[in-house]
């Protein structure tokens, strides 16, 4: 890391005391500079961010109209790009985060600048910000495994390929990269060089009228899934030997979880969780998210072998009614054990915002409105689920026919959506024409659905809803 100079120590300075006196803009003018006079000190980004994030209240999505605002900093940063400077690149990237720091594309790109520019930690940290800023992306999580893995942080790049495999259950290659991530992180720790293909040659040549000395054979090489399945047996051992050392059975529900194993993993989370009086709820937790797993890859086979149903075969309906069968009957599995998942989340942290919009979306689901109601009513305090909060408030309030209250939640989720979010906007406009046609208010329906029919005309049933409207109209 570069050191810092006098002139980069008094900018950093004169943004701390900016930052004292809420003087954001000027705050973050200053640590801007340092973060562009150092690109690689992680400190003063992550201060240049957190100034950006009180600048804006930390509302999730900066200043008004980001995204047009935005669009001058984004084309340099595309130009830069495009010439390989990867200095000028991330100053234009920094730019564009001026006004929205939550922008999860900008922060990829400037993450990719750093690692061009051989900046891991700082690429990395950047990275982590758009996994935050965007937990439920998978292929940010994927972006940030390869930053962990371009930095040797091989059990961080696991972690994140785990996220990529929760939120993707159909993508397989995430469970092959981590038993491949878990074998180097072996071979890392115990010294051993993966590119040695053989012994180097020349050590066993015969000196002049020397015999020649007898080589050692080399070892089998072992495959990264040989070597993990070996280092998984070895734990087992371990833990058949001595079954309280939480350490060891620690490391073993990590590796049986990394390796797909999800039935031993949720056994040894249960064991752990047990071991500490139940206090490490973390292990509860995991044990819990062990048993939705596989749950969440059927469900993706079955996605795949829909795909690969032929339409005008003669069994096509038969095939496809076992399907739908089989997919409901998993659906209400997951949710029964989510359900039980994000209720424990709730109550060991009240203030797990976001585990109480998870709960309430799920008992809306099972039709539990009043208490989705309370959950989703909590749910709002989480500022990135607030708008989709709101929605499913007022569809709560629908589903119990209580219009006026599904009317003003549903206008309040309207008003929380950033601008551009027009696939948001449209599903909460569908729901308000649902609740007008279903209180018989013809005009409003029809306002609503032609909001959305001006953005998406085949959106869902909507032109068929406004035919209908429209003939009640002329009745």
């Amino acid at each position: 890391m570069a050191a810092m100079d006098k002139i980069t120590g008094q900018l950093f300075n004169a943004g701390s005391g900016a930052l004292q006196k809420k003087n954001y803009d000027f705050a973050v003018d200053c640590f801007f500079k340092c973060a562009k006079r150092c690109p690689d000190n992680v400190m003063f980004r992550q201060a240049l961010r957190g100034a950006e994030y009180k600048k804006y209240n930390n509302n999730g999505k900066g200043a008004m109209m980001a995204g047009l605002k935005m669009k001058p900093a984004q084309m340099k940063l595309k130009a830069a790009k495009t010439r390989k400077r990867w200095a000028e690149a991330a100053e234009a990237a920094e730019e564009a985060l001026k006004i929205n720091p939550w922008d999860t594309g900008v922060l990829s790109e400037l993450a990719t600048c750093l690692q061009e520019m051989e900046h891991y930690p700082a690429a990395v940290w950047v990275m982590q910000s758009a996994t935050s800023a965007d937990p439920k992306n998978a292929d940010l999580f994927k972006l940030l495994a390869d930053m962990y893995e371009a930095n040797n942080q091989f059990d961080e790049a696991i972690n994140a390929l785990e996220m990529v495999r929760r939120l993707n259950p159909e993508n397989r290659e995430a469970g092959g990269r981590m038993r491949q991530l878990a074998a180097r992180a072996t071979l890392t720790k115990q010294g051993v060089d993966e590119s040695q293909e053989s012994d180097e040659e020349g050590d066993g040549e015969a000196g002049e009228g020397e015999a020649a000395k007898p080589q050692p054979k080399a070892a089998t090489r072992l495959s990264p899934e040989e070597i993990a399945e070996r280092e998984l047996r070895e734990l087992e051992a371990k833990v058949k030997e001595n079954p309280d050392d939480a350490s060891t059975l620690g490391d073993l529900a990590r590796r049986y979880r990394q390796q797909c194993k999800y039935e031993q993993a949720a056994k040894a989370f249960g064991r752990l969780y047990d071991l500490s009086d139940q206090t490490e709820t973390d292990m509860k937790a995991q044990q819990l998210e062990c048993t939705i797993e596989p749950l969440k890859i059927a469900q993706g086979k079955i996605k795949e072998a829909f795909s690969k149903l032929i339409r005008n075969a003669p069994d096509y309906m038969e095939r496809a009614q076992k399907l739908k069968e089989k997919q409901r009957a998993i659906q209400v599995e997951q949710t029964k054990k989510e359900l039980e998942l994000f209720r424990f989340q709730t109550e060991i942290n009240a203030e797990n915002y976001a585990a109480h919009f998870e709960l309430g979306f799920r008992l809306l689901q099972t039709r539990q409105y009043d208490e989705a109601i309370r959950a989703l009513q909590e749910g709002c305090k989480d500022a990135k689920k607030k708008p989709e909060a709101l929605m499913w408030t007022g569809v709560g309030f629908w589903k119990k026919k209580n219009y006026p209250l599904a009317d003003r939640k549903l206008k309040e989720a309207l008003e929380s959506l950033s601008p551009g979010d027009d696939e948001s906007r449209k599903q909460i406009y569908y729901y308000r024409g649902c609740v007008a046609q279903e209180k018989k208010d013809v005009d409003a329906a029809m306002e609503y659905f032609n909001e959305i029919a001006a953005m998406d005309y085949g959106y869902k049933d909507v032109a068929k809803r406004l035919e209908e409207l429209a003939a009640q109209q002329e009745a």
